[in-house]
């Protein structure tokens, strides 16, 4: 578990564990080798349904920089936007 919420992340490894947390976790947006890499940390789960955060990927999540319980909803779409619209390009990766 120490492992999981200390290991270093990749960018495309941080934008993908963001877009789990946000709900934008269909597998096709997200980037294969980013997906095979958190599932190998216990960070998140894959399953038929979708992809989603582990217990310890909350954890992680929480503790990523910008990241706040009292998230500002505006700050918020606007990072949904920029995640979806670069999506398209990681997904290719």
């Amino acid at each position: 578990m120490t492992r999981s919420l200390n290991a270093p992340l990749s960018p495309h490894e941080e934008v993908a564990l963001r877009r789990v947390a946000l709900g934008m976790g269909p597998r096709d947006v997200l980037s294969a080798r980013a997906v095979a890499r958190l599932k190998g940390l216990e960070l998140i789960e894959v399953s038929e349904s979708g992809v989603r955060l582990t217990p310890i990927g909350q954890q992680r999540y929480s503790a990523l920089l910008g990241v706040s319980p009292a998230a500002n909803s505006a700050a918020e779409k606007g990072l949904l936007q920029a995640l979806a619209t670069s999506g398209a390009d990681e997904a290719k990766n």
